[in-house]
């Protein structure tokens, strides 16, 4: 194939726009069917630019709707560019090469049968995804130059040395990448880490929230996320460590100090209980916190300050005594009412909410507009004890706030306590 022959033929095809747009329906045809066949519709071409091309009169195509491409490549090949396939010609045109479905297929098929082979010999610490789904997303951020051999090392490493010993995140993808932040979750190769770890706990979270999933999955491979400040808050509650009170817990207690309790140090007791009674209530709100101890100094009680972080969870988790009860009372938003249904569906035995009625609700003078992605929110809360209110907020559309009831979340804290 000569090289000036290509080169005319295809400014030949590209200086015609309808000869350019017959080219362009051509490469869809091989796109479907592998082959340029079929024909080719005349309604929008300019039928004397086609007429010229074919080599007949324009007269000829006006009662015709389309054309056959048969009959063009029987021209095409009787002129004098027949040496050069006309295949080769669209691709130049069309500026990619032709590829049918079906050769595609084969060809991903074979490239992913390559790359499976190629982990088994390279990488044998990542040859559990065989059948499993992560291996097609790893595949494809191969593909797509996302991960290159060096990262895929990484990850291969970090499966063939998972700690023995609870090891902080950083610190482990510090001595597997020489980067602490390397295995970051929010990153592309902590994010796969992540899916890798997922995959090989094989654990199933049900409605456990994503952090808590994540944190957890971690943990089940001795990797610890954030310890220190993932943390709750706690007053009048105290925690056993081989069956003894821990010092710390029972001076908090004893002194009435509230105080952070960190996720690294939840880890480390056997149980939680509270110090007095079988309650343990629960305020979103730091500051209606705040002021409940100064009426209630020893009440055990959390501050989940408007989230339920990891260590809220791992704190709840280690209330073994199935006589103690949680009493959660939120705002009356989208997100107070997920966190308290997240709560009774976890605890559906032990845990309730207080100060969470259609009255209160009302008498928090709720004036601030519920967006609509809060409404989407509230549409998901499903526990039997939310619903009256949830649908009053609904109706109204407006957000009402703990401190507009402070009085009466102190009187049904004092009622149920202290009987």
């Amino acid at each position: 194939m000569k090289q000036r022959q290509l080169d005319e033929v295809v400014a030949f095809f590209k200086g015609n726009e309808t000869y350019t747009e017959i080219c362009h329906i051509a490469a869809k045809k091989y796109r479907s069917f592998g082959q340029i066949t079929g024909s080719f519709s005349l309604a929008k071409l300019n039928k004397q630019d086609v007429a010229g091309l074919l080599g007949v009169s324009e007269y000829s195509l006006v009662e015709r709707k389309s054309y056959s491409f048969q009959k063009l490549l029987d021209v095409y090949y009787r002129g004098r560019f027949a040496d050069i396939p006309f295949e080769t010609v669209v691709e130049n045109v069309v500026g990619y090469s032709l590829v049918s479905k079906m050769e595609e297929k084969a060809q991903i098929s074979q490239e992913r049968e390559l790359f499976l082979v190629r982990l088994r010999a390279n990488y044998v610490g990542l040859v559990f995804l065989e059948e499993h789904a992560v291996l097609e997303a790893l595949y494809q951020l191969v593909t797509a130059g996302d991960l290159d051999d060096k990262a895929l090392g990484y990850l291969n490493q970090a499966m063939l040395s998972l700690p023995a010993e609870p090891t902080r995140l950083p610190v482990f993808s510090q001595i597997v990448t020489g980067n602490p932040h390397a295995f970051d979750l929010h990153g592309i190769l902590g994010n796969i880490l992540y899916r890798l770890l997922q995959v090989k706990s094989g654990a199933e979270w049900g409605d456990s929230s994503e952090t808590e999933r994540k944190n957890q999955i971690l943990l089940d491979n001795n990797i610890i996320r954030d310890d220190i400040m993932n943390f709750v808050t706690v007053n009048g509650l105290l925690a056993d460590v081989n069956k003894c009170v821990h010092p710390m817990w029972e001076s908090a207690v004893s002194c009435h100090v509230t105080w952070n309790v960190p996720a690294k140090h939840l880890l480390q007791v056997d149980s939680i209980y509270p110090a007095k009674g079988n309650y343990i209530w629960m305020i979103e709100n730091s500051s209606v916190y705040s002021a409940i101890l100064d009426i209630m100094p020893d009440l055990p009680m959390i501050c989940t300050h408007g989230q339920f972080r990891y260590a809220t969870w791992l704190l709840l988790k280690k209330v073994q005594n199935e006589h103690v009860h949680f009493r959660y009372a939120g705002d009356f938003d989208p997100e107070g009412l997920q966190i308290a249904d997240n709560l009774l569906q976890r605890f559906p035995e032990r845990a309730n909410v207080f100060a969470m009625g259609k009255g209160l609700y009302k008498k928090s003078k709720p004036e601030k507009e519920i967006q609509k992605i809060g409404m989407k929110k509230l549409g998901g809360v499903c526990s039997p004890a939310l619903l009256s209110l949830k649908e009053e907020m609904i109706c109204l559309g407006k957000i009402g706030y703990q401190e507009g009831i402070f009085e009466e979340i102190v009187q049904e804290i004092q009622m149920e306590w202290r009987n």
